[in-house]
């Protein structure tokens, strides 16, 4: 492990140099003839003062001091608030004071220093000010608003946000949230394909039913009694990928499952989904750990980074220490734990018959090889699972690569048919 680590150092200097000249060159595209600014709002600072700017975004209410001005104005984009100030136009003044809050306008102008006594050290913006000389508006919003994005509290209810969903996306939160999670898709492709040479491979959604596992969405087609299901994952995709000779895949796989709604998981959401070819769990684990240590880096470099390697607790130890799989063991910051040694089956509260723990590809322990028939309840299997302050982010195991184990695995333990139908669902992969 230390030397994958060594190596991953070396690789991250160098990818960090490339992912630091990318984050410089986006305040370019801003500039760039392809957009209609010439800045965006929550990049001015003193060192613009005195330069001519085009802005584009959305009000925040007004405050007009005297019928002739000044008038203040903050100016919302994705990017922070600048504040806006009209005098001397009273035709101006008047157009901005009559626009209703949240209104996408375009303004031109230019950015002047803040007397000393009105700036504001909690903006990043806050030592400057644009001089308003025109204002073009772009598209006038409703009066009758039910929250502004000026208006840090949440809008009551989550049935107000999703009717206006577009409003709410303004706000910073949700922008800063899924600006973050693109951010941390960037940092996974770079570690991922860049640094460790895996390929990014997109597999179907529309699959048949297979056994085992959730319950599948059902799609229907013109057909009269055929239908699809959609993929609960990739995972009969993926041991294809494997065998066809692309040992080192990944993908951000769309999932969809036909459960309840649970605090961290809903019908449909995306994972991280890959899988490799001639590595132990020991290798897997290494790679996961880098790949997150990566990701805090590039993402949350401000943030506490996690040490690795993980501490680790058997299955067994986590339900003894904690009375959970999936606990929570410090209580500041991020903390990661690898829970492993997972039954590899466990029995149905309501039918009394065993279950795949994980599912009924995951390879049992080496040690437990010879009583998976005879006491299948004594079995671990070698399956792991990632907890972050007491939340499961994913989990993995070692895939049943022998053909006659398997199939004991399918028809003695799970009592799965091995009739001319299940060969077809599970028949084309190869031992």
């Amino acid at each position: 492990m230390l030397l994958w680590l060594r190596r991953a150092a070396r690789s991250y200097i160098l990818q960090r140099r490339y992912y630091t000249a990318d984050c410089a060159s986006s305040s370019r595209y801003h500039n760039s003839h392809a957009s209609l600014r010439s800045h965006v709002c929550g990049e001015l600072r003193a060192s613009h003062i005195g330069e001519d700017v085009k802005l584009c975004g959305w009000l925040h209410k007004p405050r007009l001091v005297s019928k002739r001005g000044p008038l203040f104005a903050p100016l919302k984009d994705h990017t922070g608030v600048i504040q806006l100030i009209a005098i001397k136009n009273e035709g101006l003044i008047a157009q901005l004071n009559q626009l209703p809050t949240e209104s996408v306008v375009s303004v031109c102008g230019q950015v002047q220093l803040r007397p000393d006594q009105d700036r504001n050290t909690e903006m990043p913006t806050g030592d400057v000010e644009v001089f308003v000389n025109s204002v073009d508006v772009l598209n006038e919003a409703s009066q009758d608003l039910p929250f502004s994005t000026a208006d840090l509290s949440v809008p009551a209810g989550h049935e107000l946000q999703m009717e206006y969903r577009p409003l709410h996306l303004r706000k910073s939160g949700m922008q800063d949230t899924i600006r973050l999670r693109s951010k941390v898709s960037m940092a996974v492709r770079q570690f991922l394909e860049i640094m460790h040479g895996f390929v990014d491979i997109e597999t179907p959604t529309l699959f048949k039913r297979t056994p085992e596992g959730a319950r599948e969405f059902i799609v229907p087609t013109r057909t009269p009694g055929q239908f699809y299901s959609l993929t609960q994952s990739p995972q009969q995709f993926k041991q294809l990928l494997m065998v066809g000779g692309f040992d080192r895949y990944y993908q951000f796989a769309r999932c969809y499952r036909d459960e309840d709604m649970k605090s961290d998981r809903q019908p449909e959401f995306t994972q991280i989904d890959l899988e490799m070819a001639f590595v132990t769990q020991e290798d897997i684990i290494a790679l996961t750990e880098g790949l997150v240590y990566h990701i805090f880096m590039n993402t949350l470099p401000s943030y506490p980074q996690p040490k690795i390697p993980f501490p680790r607790l058997t299955h067994t130890k986590a339900i003894e220490m904690y009375n959970s799989d999936k606990p929570n063991i410090g209580r500041e910051g991020f903390n990661f734990l690898w829970v492993t040694e997972f039954p590899l089956f466990t029995r149905c509260s309501t039918t009394g018959t065993l279950e795949s723990s994980h599912h009924p590809f995951t390879a049992p322990h080496p040690e437990d090889e010879s009583i998976v028939s005879t006491n299948p309840e004594k079995v671990r299997g070698l399956h792991y699972d990632l907890v972050c302050n007491g939340v499961e982010l994913g989990g993995g195991s070692i895939r049943i690569h022998n053909a006659e184990l398997q199939e004991r695995i399918l028809s003695d333990v799970l009592k799965v048919s091995s009739s001319s139908k299940t060969q077809t669902s599970l028949g084309y992969i190869p031992a």
